[in-house]
């Protein structure tokens, strides 16, 4: 490893099925452009150990510390996300992964802003699994739990349709294409969502599960739509069941006067939703600026490109 390291997971948005991807519904998410780095190079200041840096996309250190050759944490400028860092680390040892060698130092850089919620978190899982060597979805269980459908876009370029039961772990590479990409646009909201609190709310609904065959025809069936009126319909019937299932208000309630379809994505109420119009993308963008919401980004923009796994 004299010449160094170098690794890249994507970040991820979930499309359809959030919320019931925890108790074994089918689930639609797109790898993102954005996501996280890592670069691993040789610390001769280091007999054994870790030297960790994390760098956001303003490319500012926003957390760094030192590890000894058990992944314990030394120093560290925050005592919170040492601890997580410390316990991803220390499950992939105890899956029986381990790095190249010790002595290293590891640079972590995000290229989209952290309040974005596009999957800090699960790409230094994956990341952080495939520097020991371990399966990905393994050191999430064992570490930050969850669904695993985060982790599962980290290591891939082409949308994925999901599912996670008793049975097992389904991940289906799709060739997803929305109808028409000029209607549709990403627009965050401003507000960085929960994901903890959401998922306690979410699991305290009763009967929630009692929706999730329709759940899953829907979404199965919006992965495969080439009808843009359909693509809409669905979306919107999806939100609406969503909503209803989870006590919550459809986002649409917030932008009473939109032209078309607003879809929330990820944990409701923050992170980005999804918006569709006949009007076009332009007048989407007018529309959220006007909003005071000026993060608003094409299809093409936001998804990867790639459908080759890497």
């Amino acid at each position: 490893m004299s010449g160094g390291l170098h690794l890249r997971m994507n970040g991820k948005l979930l499309l359809a099925g959030e919320y019931f991807v925890l108790d074994g519904g089918w689930s639609l998410a797109i790898p993102t452009r954005y996501g996280q780095s890592f670069d691993l190079s040789d610390d001769p200041r280091l007999a054994a150990g870790i030297h960790w840096r994390s760098v956001d996309s303003n490319g500012d250190l926003w957390f760094e510390a030192r590890l000894d050759g058990q992944c314990r944490i030394v120093t560290a400028t925050d005592a919170d996300t040492a601890k997580k860092l410390e316990i991803l680390l220390r499950g992939a040892q105890e899956l029986g992964g381990r790095l190249p060698r010790q002595g290293i130092s590891v640079t972590t850089r995000l290229d989209f802003p952290r309040i974005w919620g596009l999957g800090s978190s699960s790409t230094l899982v994956a990341g952080v699994a495939r520097l020991f060597g371990v399966d990905a979805l393994r050191l999430s269980d064992v570490s930050f739990g969850g669904s695993g459908y985060d982790v599962a876009c980290a290591e891939r370029r082409s949308p994925i349709l999901y599912r996670r039961g008793p049975a097992g772990t389904e991940i289906r590479s799709i060739a997803f294409e929305p109808p028409d990409r000029r209607q549709l646009a990403f627009v965050f909201t401003g507000q960085k969502q929960d994901s903890r609190q959401a998922i306690a709310h979410y699991r305290r609904q009763p009967g929630r599960t009692v929706v999730i065959p329709q759940i899953n025809a829907w979404v199965t069936h919006l992965a495969r739509t080439k009808d843009t009126a359909e693509f809409e319909n669905l979306l919107g019937a999806l939100e609406l069941l969503t909503a209803r299932t989870l006590g919550l208000d459809p986002v649409a309630r917030r932008f009473p006067d939109f032209k078309g379809t607003l879809k929330s994505l990820g944990a409701w109420g923050g992170d980005f939703i999804l918006a569709v119009s006949a009007e076009g993308w332009e007048y989407i963008r007018r529309y959220f600026a006007h909003k005071q919401l000026d993060t608003v980004l094409t299809y093409d923009e936001m998804a990867h490109p790639g459908a080759e796994e890497p």
